[in-house]
């Protein structure tokens, strides 16, 4: 009766287990891509929630603060590549647990008369566009295409688009006309923002100058003593050997300014940026030089 019972299981074809194999090997081959990519993404993944604790803790170091704001100033001539941002002041406030962004991140923004190893540096927002900058009372966010050919200017549902053939256009905005216009003498273009022949704002490429002067660096030190931050982010001390001498920061810990619209241009706020540095190219005109680029993760 045992023999019958044996005689009637079937075992696995040949084909049948092929064919299981093949099944299993695409599924690990699914997983290992998934995994191996997954690396970059967990990083920024923390830095994004470290960012937010970041915030709060400079929130709570402001509120302990006293009314009376007091300022320090550094001028400074920064170095990158044939560019020289001469006279650069930047700003920082007590109300704020901020540094000079030259003080941490002198391997990045070379002081004049240190030694330079930057040929270039980029500077990308968190759509993976090129980062834009802003002068005065621009009434509308503006984007910009990644070889600044056309640029986009959207404000609820009005989109305007500046191109070679469509120089400028008018927004009507809160009963105000708004005039864009596209500069594309320039090397990557500027949008000025114009009302009844005056202008009121620009819009160009973010650098080196604008980080400086619209940006400042935390000052973990000041989070940690005052006991206003429980850990310090470990992204914020990691850093990529380029060379047995040269080596840069893996993130930029900064604190951007905020500023109210109107004549006033007060400064009243600070939001928590961080940029990764996600590309690093030995320049091949300048031997020993290096170009740069960064991400905004946050």
């Amino acid at each position: 009766m045992l023999k019958r019972k044996m005689r009637g299981l079937k075992g696995f074809t040949l084909i049948e287990l092929l064919a299981v194999m093949a099944i299993v090997a695409g599924l690990a081959g699914i997983v290992s891509v998934s995994v191996s990519g997954s690396g970059q993404t967990s990083r920024d993944t923390q830095v994004q929630e470290d960012a937010s604790s970041s915030q709060k803790s400079a929130g709570d170091f402001f509120d302990k603060q006293p009314v009376t704001e007091l300022f320090d100033t550094l001028t400074v001539s920064v170095i990158v590549g044939t560019t020289t941002f001469a006279s650069i002041e930047q700003k920082i406030s007590n109300q704020w647990p901020e540094d000079f962004i030259t003080n941490l991140y002198g391997e990045v923004f070379i002081i004049s008369g240190g030694t330079e190893t930057i040929n270039a540096i980029e500077f990308l927002d968190a759509d993976s566009n090129p980062e834009l900058a802003t002068v005065d009372n621009v009434p509308a966010p503006v984007s910009t295409n990644s070889d600044f050919s056309e640029w986009t200017v959207e404000r609820g549902s009005q989109t305007l688009t500046l191109k070679t053939g469509t120089l400028s256009g008018t927004l009507t905005i809160a009963g105000v006309d708004y005039l864009f216009t596209l500069d594309v003498l320039t090397s990557s273009g500027v949008v000025t923002v114009t009302v009844d022949g005056t202008t009121v704002g620009s819009v160009h490429l973010m650098e080196v100058d604008d980080i400086l002067k619209g940006f400042n660096a935390i000052d973990w030190d000041v989070l940690d003593l005052g006991g206003f931050l429980t850990t310090i982010p470990l992204s914020s001390d990691v850093f990529s050997d380029i060379t047995d001498t040269v080596s840069y920061p893996n993130y930029l810990w900064l604190l951007e300014k905020t500023v109210e619209q109107g004549g006033t241009r007060t400064i009243n706020s600070r939001n928590v940026a961080v940029y990764a540095l996600i590309s690093v190219e030995e320049d091949s005109t300048n031997t020993g030089k290096f170009n740069l680029v960064f991400w905004r993760v946050t």
